[in-house]
């Protein structure tokens, strides 16, 4: 809130300090006839207390009027100082009067009165932006709960949906990936066939089958001659005669191989009709 402050400059005829001088003088004097009121009216009090006209009254045969007015005489020197009191007190109120309208004009009372509503405006404003801003916040608070709370309940939902659907997604890749997985064994069964060989009489194996990814390399025999694959696949590196050998007999009976060179070994492949015929796989090349 604004404050009342003297002027750089005065322009009355009085200074503004000379005025609140007299105005805090004229101020003090009458806070001494309050003091010297109160003091008046104990006295009084105590007077008519000890006052006792009755037995007076009773002894006496003539006018009462003359009594009272004897009686009344005691009360004078009070009755002159209430009077005093009273001069006084106006008289301090009418310069008190003349000081304030001093002190008004000096320091500018009116200016502030206004800067003062002013103020007082703004704060009341301030006070109900500072009121709606909280309700807002209340509102908001209450509204971002709800919707904490509304997020938990639908992230649940989403979670339980895609585990769900997780589950579908195994089952379904489960299902789709059998029958390569089927495929796989039975072409590890036509590269390694059991004992018995295409034609022969299958024998049940004797414990279980070895995990994937662990047969030996397939051996081939040509003429009572051991060869070897030179890796995992099918390719043979075969000696020159040999190579000959095989490649003349892949033309006379070109329905049971077709023996292909690649990188200076040989491929051993099966032909479409004899897998549709016989699914072992060949372990050894007798005509060789």
């Amino acid at each position: 809130m604004p404050r009342l402050q003297a002027p750089m400059v005065s322009v009355g005829d009085e200074e503004p300090a000379m005025v609140v001088a007299n105005l805090r003088k004229a101020l003090a004097e009458i806070d001494e006839l309050s003091a010297e009121r109160a003091s008046i009216e104990e006295a009084l009090k105590e007077e008519r207390n000890r006052d006792n006209i009755l037995p007076k009254l009773m002894a006496s045969s003539g006018r009462s009027d003359k009594i009272f007015n004897d009686e009344l005489k005691k009360y004078d020197e009070l009755k002159v100082n209430v009077d005093a009191n009273v001069a006084r007190q106006s008289e301090l109120l009418v310069v008190i009067n003349k000081n304030t309208a001093a002190y008004r004009q000096a320091f500018g009372f009116r200016e502030w009165r206004q800067a003062c509503e002013g103020a007082a405006s703004g704060m009341r404003s301030k006070v109900a932006l500072f009121l709606e801003v909280r309700d807002n916040f209340s509102e908001g608070l209450r509204f971002y709960m709800s919707l904490q709370e509304a997020i938990s309940h639908l992230a649940q939902q989403v979670g339980d949906y895609s585990m769900t659907r997780q589950i579908q997604r195994d089952d379904l890749v489960e299902d789709l990936e059998r029958p390569a997985q089927a495929a796989q064994q039975m072409q590890q069964m036509s590269l390694n066939p059991p004992r018995g060989g295409y034609g022969g009489p299958q024998q049940p194996p004797s414990g279980p089958p070895p995990p994937p990814h662990s047969y030996p390399p397939p051996a081939y025999q040509a003429k009572g001659r051991l060869l070897k694959s030179a890796n995992s696949g099918n390719s043979l590196c075969l000696h020159k005669r040999v190579r000959q050998k095989a490649c003349r007999l892949a033309v006379r009976a070109p329905q049971l191989l077709l023996l292909v060179l690649v990188d200076g070994g040989v491929v051993v492949k099966r032909r479409q009709a004899w897998l549709k015929r016989n699914t072992a796989g060949l372990t050894s090349i007798e005509a060789l």
